[in-house]
């Protein structure tokens, strides 16, 4: 289950594009598998041809079982690709979900920086700025985030496993710690779980 950060970047640029073209996809292969006439009559016209080719001498004369033998055949290659194809875009979606499922149990400025960089599409500069933090600590921050989205996906956890052990510490990327000092009172500090 290997996948590479730009990938990651792409389905979360176009999540809901690419899942809707993946189903419109998966209906029009179910009603292409449903639809054999074309294809019996395309046999039909060519057994028609072959009739005439074969009146000749030394023709070689085609019936019926000979028509159903190629039809069957045909119907099974074209049977399938299309189950491959099916395959194929099943197996995309499963990845375009695992890796939602992924970026959503991400917290706190971890998700947001990303959210805000590939789903919103917002420039780099101007999320950045929007942080608040120097540009360290946000890049540091968003590859962390990247990181534990991709370790959350190659891992073996079940997408339900991954939404379960999110709810159960929906603070889990930050978790604010009072503190008492004599020097500056109270105040709030920011820290992270790793």
């Amino acid at each position: 289950m290997e996948i590479s950060e730009n990938r990651v970047k792409e389905i979360l640029g176009g999540v809901d594009q690419r899942l809707k073209e993946i189903h419109e996809r998966i209906l029009r292969l179910y009603e292409e598998e449903a639809d054999n006439d074309s294809l019996i009559r395309s046999i039909s016209i060519r057994k028609i041809e072959w009739d005439k080719q074969a009146s000749g001498k030394g023709g070689k004369k085609r019936d019926l079982s000979d028509v159903m033998l190629m039809h069957y055949k045909l119907m099974e290659e074209r049977d399938i690709a299309l189950k491959a194809e099916m395959y194929n875009l099943a197996k995309e979606e499963e990845q375009i979900n695992r890796i939602w499922v992924c970026f959503r149990s991400l917290r706190g400025e971890e998700y947001f920086y990303l959210q805000e960089l590939y789903v919103n599409k917002k420039p780099y500069k101007t999320v950045e700025a929007e942080s608040g933090v120097s540009h360290k600590t946000f890049e540091m921050t968003r590859k962390r985030a990247m990181r534990k989205l991709l370790k959350t996906y190659q891992s073996e956890l079940s997408n339900i496993d991954i939404i379960k052990k999110s709810a159960e510490d929906p603070e889990a990327g930050i978790q604010i710690r009072k503190q008492n000092t004599e020097e500056t009172g109270n105040y709030e500090q920011l820290t992270f779980k790793l």
